[in-house]
């Protein structure tokens, strides 16, 4: 399970397990959302940050995507936009 490997800090695993599970299940929002927190954590900003547009915009849950969204801006510096997508976390 991809929440085991991201538990271990294990990121390489965790995002070709991910990848694996979306191929076969691509609406997998739980997924998508686990491969782009193991995609931020390994440095991989610009597509975890993709996913997690995507997330915001199409998940029926948006909560984690708009908080994991803020994080994402806040390591770059980014307060302003974070807070953006905090207050998004928190109302949906």
């Amino acid at each position: 399970m991809v929440s085991e490997y991201m538990i271990k800090n294990k990121w390489v695993e965790a995002i070709q397990l991910a990848r694996e599970c979306l191929a076969e299940a691509p609406d997998d929002w739980e997924v998508k959302n686990a491969l782009a927190t193991a995609l931020l954590k390994s440095g991989e900003t610009e597509e975890a940050k993709r996913i997690m547009m995507d997330g915001i915009e199409n998940a029926p849950i948006k909560r984690e995507f708009s908080a994991n969204m803020a994080s994402a801006l806040l390591e770059e510096g980014d307060t302003l936009n974070a807070l953006e997508y905090v207050l998004q976390a928190v109302n949906s």
